[in-house]
């Protein structure tokens, strides 16, 4: 399935016929960027202004939970990418602490 952002735009204007023009716009975008980045859609390389639904699933239902467990996916990603740099700065403060300190070739 193909589709450009005025298609989706629409979709989006319909949904949240409350809010301006620009947040709609801008919902629209962030929209897209998330659904670029968990790889459930892709640009289409022969035409930018395109996208394209990555998935082998044919009915809705089970697109709506393949998107579920991209961004879960995504997210779980996010957090274990967070948790080791956290530990590589903990180690790299351990290091630098450790270098400051006597060792036993010192003491002899």
């Amino acid at each position: 399935m193909q589709f450009t952002f005025n298609d989706l735009y629409e979709i989006v204007k319909e949904e949240l016929d409350y809010l301006e023009e620009d947040r709609i716009k801008k919902e629209t975008a962030d929209i897209l960027a998330i659904e670029e980045e968990i790889r459930f859609i892709e640009k289409m390389a022969n035409n930018p202004d395109r996208y394209k639904i990555i998935s082998r699933a044919k009915k809705v239902d089970t697109r709506v939970e393949e998107i579920k467990r991209k961004w879960i996916d995504s997210s779980i990603g996010k957090d274990k990418e967070k948790e080791k740099e956290e530990l590589l700065k903990k180690l790299q403060e351990f290091i630098e602490k450790r270098s400051k300190r006597k060792t036993l070739s010192d003491y002899t």
